[in-house]
């Protein structure tokens, strides 16, 4: 799809230039204003250091000489390993080590994001949501932006090899356990049911048998790591998909009744892709960008640092929702420019009263269902018989036995 050339006066390189005003101007905001930075990175290598001196990893204030780090809140076994590596490269070597690899993760996610995910889509359709990302996202340095780059290699295999994407997801669902979500992205292959089913079930019964492992794990760093999990992660920092919905409305994210509807939420987005997959005859590239997309949307606790494959994916409902024909074109079009401006000025002016991006997220998630069904009204006929051939056959009649002789 071609973007409206009334709206795309400026070449794609100017275009990328304003539309990255968002990234830009928060580092530069950051920087004028003094605000430490790579707290979430500092928050790890401080927490390697702490363990080796004996002390707690977990404290709620953790103090390293010259680091401004976050609460560290991941498993043992990651701390555990990062004190292995800090204990043998040194610190300054770890730090070298994990901010080359997130350096490249980034790169490549970015290079992925605008340029290489939807090539037939013109780029100037994604570079509006780069404004979703914004300098924050950059500045704290979370691991987050590693894995996902990790994922992102291991998917580029699919469909021909599968192991390395489940590999992947099981390994860094240790560290972020709601990456789990990102096996999503086997059930919009253009594979038949059972390979989708059995390799999805495979990646799941993995991923959370290793979580449990984990969870239960006899090591003396259990307690506090659930400790600090409980008051960090699922009360202070709820981020900006179900858990802060629930917590914008003042609701407890892990109240039962909270908890229930989470399988509805998921399943609904799910059934939504899938519907989207099908009906909208996606290409294997699409479907590709569609699962790693909507798997951020099925994260009940993504964060800001977490939306770099929601790039394509937002370009690709543009795309999706211009096929419809009619005015849909020039909205979506606007759809896509709106946050980009919206983010920039907002953010800019320091204001807490809206938050344009977890708005835009709503925007992008109701946009989903709402594409979903529109394909399946258009398309009812055949969603029937698509049912209807997957329900048991009642009424059949038994063949008749054999005549006795």
């Amino acid at each position: 799809m071609a973007p409206n050339p009334r709206l795309t006066h400026l070449p794609p390189l100017w275009w990328g230039i304003l539309c990255s005003l968002p990234v830009m101007g928060g580092l530069a905001g950051r920087f004028v204003r003094g605000t430490p930075g790579f707290e979430d990175f500092d928050a790890v290598t401080c927490a390697g250091l702490t363990l080796l001196k004996g002390g707690n990893p977990y404290d709620l204030t953790p103090a390293c000489a010259g680091l401004k780090s976050a609460t560290f809140v991941y498993a043992p076994p990651v701390v555990e390993g990062v004190a292995f590596v800090i204990g043998h490269l040194g610190a300054d070597g770890y730090r070298l080590l994990f901010g080359g690899l997130w350096l490249l993760a980034l790169c490549g996610l970015s290079a992925y994001a605008v340029k290489f995910a939807l090539p037939e889509v013109d780029i100037r359709l994604k570079l509006p949501l780069l404004a979703l990302f914004t300098g924050g996202c950059i500045a704290c340095g979370n691991i987050a932006i590693l894995l996902h780059g990790l994922v992102l290699l291991g998917a580029l295999s699919l469909p021909q090899r599968v192991w390395p994407f489940v590999l992947t997801v099981t390994v860094v669902s240790l560290i972020k356990p709601v990456l789990l979500t990102y096996l999503i992205v086997l059930a919009f292959m253009d594979r038949p049911l059972r390979w989708r089913l059995g390799w999805t079930a495979a990646g799941v019964v993995a991923g959370l048998s290793l979580s449990l492992w984990v969870l239960h794990s006899p090591s003396p760093l259990t307690p506090l790591w659930k400790d600090t999990l409980s008051q960090v992660v699922l009360s202070d920092q709820t981020g900006i998909s179900y858990f802060g919905w629930l917590h914008s409305w003042g609701m407890d994210s892990t109240a039962p009744a909270a908890l229930s509807l989470l399988p509805v939420v998921m399943g609904t987005l799910a059934l939504s892709g899938l519907a989207i997959a099908e009906l909208g005859q996606l290409r294997p590239r699409e479907r590709l960008v569609l699962g790693l997309g909507l798997a951020q949307l099925l994260n009940p606790r993504l964060m800001d640092y977490d939306l770099l494959l929601v790039v394509p994916f937002g370009a690709l409902l543009a795309h999706l929702v211009a096929r419809q024909g009619g005015r849909w074109a020039s909205i979506s079009m606007w759809g896509l420019i709106g946050p980009s401006g919206s983010i920039l000025v907002l953010n800019e002016v320091e204001q807490r009263a809206i938050l344009p991006v977890p708005l835009t997220l709503h925007l992008i998630t109701l946009t989903t269902v709402a594409l979903a069904g529109t394909l399946a009204f258009r398309q009812r006929a055949q969603v029937v018989a698509a049912v209807a051939r997957l329900l048991p056959q009642r009424g059949r009649r038994l063949p008749p036995l054999p005549a006795a002789e």
